[in-house]
């Protein structure tokens, strides 16, 4: 039975936080897989809280836009009474 193995690249790594690259003298580099943790769990907080916002958001302007549909619905009368006139 063939295993399945998943990590990440360590110069994508580098780029956002160095500190968790080793790098060896033959240029091979690995990465701190224990120190990656608390990172992951910090993005899985902050994704949380920006859905949790953009929820909010997304509800806030669906009541928006329902108000401003009931107003052009009113305009739409009021505009039709003036033109019938």
């Amino acid at each position: 039975k063939k295993q399945l193995h998943a990590g990440v690249i360590a110069q994508e790594v580098d780029t956002n936080i160095p500190e968790l690259i080793n790098k060896n003298d033959d240029k091979k580099w690995s990465v701190n897989y224990d120190g990656l943790i608390p990172y992951l769990i910090e993005s899985v907080k902050t994704i949380n809280k920006d859905k949790k916002d953009m929820l909010h958001d997304i509800e806030e302007l669906k009541r928006e836009n329902e108000e401003l549909k009931e107003k052009m619905t009113k305009y739409d009368l009021l505009f039709e009474q003036l033109l019938n006139k």
